[in-house]
């Protein structure tokens, strides 16, 4: 790998998030905040810049190779990271350990909060604006922004993108990357336009309809106020943000399709409609559930349901009530959905509802083929087309890597931390998933060891990243180490 290549890109995204690290202090400015507030902003910009210049210097800017681009992936993300979460250590007076994970928690756009709520509510509105801002630039992948500057690298490009951003089916719509990269964008930027809107006219302040949308479509999760329930509780807001995850983990090319009018598109799609019958059988459960164990009457149940279920497939994590709470069969049943997650050409996290779809597809066919003839084919079909061996092992690998992921953070979490099996497998895959929601409490979360939390925020970036590009490097790294 030619690390001057690596060096040169990564500089280059330095430079353009030094920008992005200055928009906060506009908002800042607007709101009457003086620039001593805003300085850690300022010194975050100016080392992204100077940092940024120097790689940039000594980095050679030739074509990308495909590890490369991946290390690119990778190192932006853990540098940006780094960069963000100056503000939030210097302004929310937290350890440094707990500003890089909530950095991460933001631009993975898991949302795990670990700034207590008391203290939210005091934050200046530049850092309340930095934290929506952070799930919002992370949403669609910051590192969308390098698809212009990799370009030329033809299919690393595309490796990149859809590594980066869920591994967008650009040939939904549009066979173009460009193309595909600009109607999500579009999709995005409407919706939440449309969210803040919505949410202003349900009486929501200005600055909260606009940080909850710009939370919401990225399913994000973080909020502007120290009593979301309170201020987002109310029937009309709740409707709002339900739809607008629900959104949120719906392939936006989908939806820029609906757009334009072809809502046929969407309802005959294999994966939407794989992630329609998860959502509405979740719904069902978990409102059933909350009926028979709590007491609770039919449409309190199911509005509950409805928010949650919509919280927990889309990754937004958006609570109403502590999910911890929830009785047992409902909490195993979160589990399993965080690990699924939403459709790929989404922000939302997980396993995802296609490569869902697919696996539970190979094993009906399994099923079926023992009572067919040894010489009549079974192929697995999706969207049309017959799927090749590779594209299931690739699948099928997949799953295993994120179940020993989960499984090696939940054993970190366990030796090092006083909880058991099914808070830190919880905890775990709330992370690899970009969740956020957790069965533990926010303190109990605010006292994990060091270890544990830098383990969860790995789990975040490894999930963010689609696990790949991590992987690879790792192997890379092994192998010469190895040797």
């Amino acid at each position: 790998m030619r690390w001057t290549v690596v060096t040169y890109y990564v500089g280059l995204f330095l430079r353009i998030f030094s920008v992005l690290l200055l928009v906060p202090v506009a908002v800042g400015r607007y709101y009457g905040e003086s620039f001593v507030v805003m300085e850690p902003f300022l010194i975050a910009s100016f080392l992204a810049i100077v940092f940024g210049s120097l790689l940039t210097r000594v980095g050679a800017d030739h074509r990308p190779e495909t590890v490369e681009a991946m290390a690119i992936a990778t190192f932006a993300w853990i540098l940006a990271v780094g960069l963000g979460a100056i503000p939030v250590y210097t302004i929310a007076d937290v350890s440094i350990v707990d500003a890089y994970f909530d950095a991460m928690a933001g631009f993975t756009t898991t949302g795990m909060d670990i700034i207590p709520a008391a203290v939210l509510a005091e934050l200046p509105y530049s850092l309340l604006f930095w934290r929506v801002f952070m799930q919002w630039i992370g949403g669609l992948g910051i590192l969308t922004f390098f698809v212009m500057v990799l370009s030329e690298s033809g299919g690393v490009a595309s490796k990149l993108v859809s590594q980066e951003a869920n591994k967008t089916d650009s040939g939904v719509i549009r066979p173009s990357l460009f193309n595909a990269i600009k109607s999500m964008w579009y999709v995005y930027i409407v919706l939440t336009i449309i969210q803040a809107i919505l949410l202003y006219m349900l009486a929501v302040p200005a600055f909260h309809a606009v940080g909850h949308a710009m939370a919401t479509l990225p399913t994000g999760g973080f909020t502007t106020t120290g009593d979301f329930a309170g201020m987002m509780g109310g029937g009309g807001t709740q409707a709002v943000l339900t739809v607008f995850m629900f959104l949120g983990a719906t392939n936006f090319l989908l939806i820029y399709a609906l757009f334009q009018g072809d809502i046929w598109r969407m309802i005959r799609d294999f994966e939407f409609r794989v992630y329609f019958s998860v959502f509405a059988v979740a719904l069902a459960l978990i409102a059933l559930d909350l009926i028979v164990n709590t007491g609770r009457g039919f449409q309190e149940a199911v509005s509950t349901s409805l928010f949650h279920t919509a919280s927990i497939v889309s990754s937004s994590g958006f609570t109403l009530e502590a999910v911890g709470e929830f009785p047992t069969f409902s909490k195993a049943l979160i589990v399993i959905i965080m690990f699924i997650g939403g459709s790929l050409g989404s922000t939302t996290g997980g396993f995802k509802m296609l490569r869902f779809g697919v696996m539970f597809k190979v094993v009906r066919q399994h099923v079926k083929s023992l009572t067919l003839p040894p010489t009549v084919m079974n192929p697995v079909v999706v969207k049309g087309r017959i799927l090749k061996d590779r594209e299931l092992i690739e699948i099928t690998s997949f799953f295993f890597i994120w179940l020993g992921v989960i499984v090696t953070g939940g054993l970190i979490t366990i030796w090092f931390s006083p909880h058991g099996v099914t808070d830190a497998i919880q905890l775990m895959t709330s992370a690899v998933g970009t969740m956020g929601p957790t069965f533990i409490t926010g303190e109990e979360l605010r006292q994990l060891p060091g270890i544990v939390k830098i383990s969860l925020s790995l789990g975040m970036l490894a999930g963010r990243l689609e696990m790949l590009p991590i992987l690879v490097l790792l192997n890379r790294g092994l192998g010469r180490w190895i040797r």
